[in-house]
């Protein structure tokens, strides 16, 4: 099996464990990959003690291979209480309590993936209603170790109901007044003549908008609703045609950057990027400098694969973070701005290049003449673009297509040559880790 797919079947496994952790079942796939890519993995020979009682708790076990043994002291001796085997876990009371309940002794040769403790009370902090689930799992712990005890039934599986207020949502009235403040706005300025230098259709065009806005702000429907109803009014008023209005959702690059968003959307969602990500920073060494290439590196691999700049950035930042502090950097360090510099880099310089690397290039190809669009495919696109970014000789027998694609790669790529020295945190423009974290160093 190649390495690609061992890592794949590693990461398979260990989500599956954690799902098997039952306040952790409901957690998205996001936050699972956040967990695993915290997780070391640890072996124990045979007769080994892993956790001992009384000791501070401080990580849960995911069991991938091998048995153990759970005991604990009574007046100095211990009883075995029970053995588990792979696949299981234990120690998750060590996200809950202070010490250890139970002592832990490898039966077999173990293989374990440790997640800390500290991960979890991060993710509580992001999460606060994980903390109710984990409660209610504590309790139906004890309750049904009580139960046992002494020979009780077992009741009935519910689900427990919230008795939290619903979430507040607007009402009919709410919706409807907003509506009419985003329409008797533009209303009232209708017939007051224009700014000069500014056409009465462009005013009206203008009007519009800032109805549009308001009701963006007000959010009396959602936003793409909003959008269709300004093109439907500036139809409906006479300042464009519809063919006009409408014309932008009938071309090609209109379709292409749906497609693109919709797959940015569901590749997300699903933590089908998360978990490449991680995948991918696995095969380089855990130092500062080799996750510092693997988040630029990485985000090359990932840009022509994910149109969506913001998409990229929303995947690669959790696991920046995650990077900088596993290698110790503090919040406001010049290593953790150059680890944070290294993700943003790698997942936004390059998207000119690559025809897919942003939904920008598409609709730039559907402003050139038709003659000039078709000779700009995948790979005619990245010959043009790399052109003028000094990766590649300058090609293009097009005055039109070289120009246009070549200067908006350029003003894209051209830092790219100044900040690279930022990679290993040494340049002058990381001394202020503010500059990019947000803070002075």
């Amino acid at each position: 099996m190649s390495s690609r797919g061992a890592h794949g079947d590693e990461l398979a496994e260990q989500e599956h464990l954690l799902r098997s952790v039952t306040y952790l079942r409901d957690l998205g796939k996001v936050d699972i990959a956040r967990l695993i890519g915290a997780s070391e993995d640890v072996h124990f020979a045979p007769d080994t003690v892993i956790v001992r009682e009384g000791e501070t708790a401080d990580s849960l076990y995911l069991l991938a291979r091998g048995e153990v043994e759970l005991s604990v002291s009574v007046d100095g001796v211990e009883r075995t209480l029970r053995r588990i085997a792979a696949p299981a876990t234990f120690g998750e009371f060590g996200l809950l309590l202070a010490q250890r309940t139970a002592t832990v002794r490898s039966v077999t040769e173990v293989q374990c993936w440790r997640i800390p403790r500290d991960r979890f009370e991060r993710l509580l902090g992001e999460r606060p209603g994980l903390g109710l689930a984990m409660a209610r799992a504590m309790a139906g712990t004890i309750d049904r170790r009580d139960r046992e005890r002494i020979g009780a039934p077992l009741p009935e599986p519910s689900v427990a109901r919230s008795m939290s207020p619903p979430a507040p949502h607007h009402s009919r009235m709410a919706r409807a007044a907003s509506i009419a403040i985003a329409i008797a706005a533009p209303a009232a300025l209708w017939f007051v003549a224009p700014p000069t230098g500014l056409s009465v259709t462009g005013w009206h065009i203008a009007l519009i908008l800032v109805g549009g806005a308001i009701a963006w702000l007000l959010e009396p429907v959602p936003d793409f609703a909003v959008a269709l109803a300004v093109a439907a009014a500036w139809g409906a008023t006479g300042v464009a045609s519809p063919a006009h209005a409408f014309g932008g959702f009938a071309t090609s690059a209109w379709v292409v950057v749906v497609a693109a968003l919709a797959l940015t959307a569901s590749m997300a969602a699903s933590g089908l990027l998360f978990r490449g990500a991680l995948m991918f920073m696995r095969l380089f060494p855990p130092t500062h400098r080799g996750q510092v290439a693997a988040l630029v590196l990485g985000g090359a691999v990932v840009t022509p694969l994910v149109p969506a700049v913001f998409g990229r950035i929303a995947t690669m930042a959790p696991i920046a973070r995650e990077i900088s502090q596993t290698l110790g950097h503090t919040r406001q360090s010049r290593a953790s701005a150059a680890i944070a510099f290294a993700g943003v880099l790698g997942n936004t310089m390059l998207g000119p290049i690559f025809l897919s690397g942003i939904v920008t290039n598409f609709l730039i190809i559907g402003l050139l003449p038709r003659d000039e669009a078709l000779r700009f495919g995948w790979l005619g696109w990245l010959t043009a673009a790399a052109a003028s970014s000094g990766l590649s000789p300058s090609w293009s027998r097009s005055p039109v297509g070289r120009s246009t694609v070549r200067a908006f790669a350029w003003e894209s790529i051209g830092p790219l040559w100044f900040c690279s020295a930022c990679w290993s945190g040494r340049a002058p423009c990381c001394t202020r880790a503010g500059w990019i974290a947000g803070s002075p160093a």
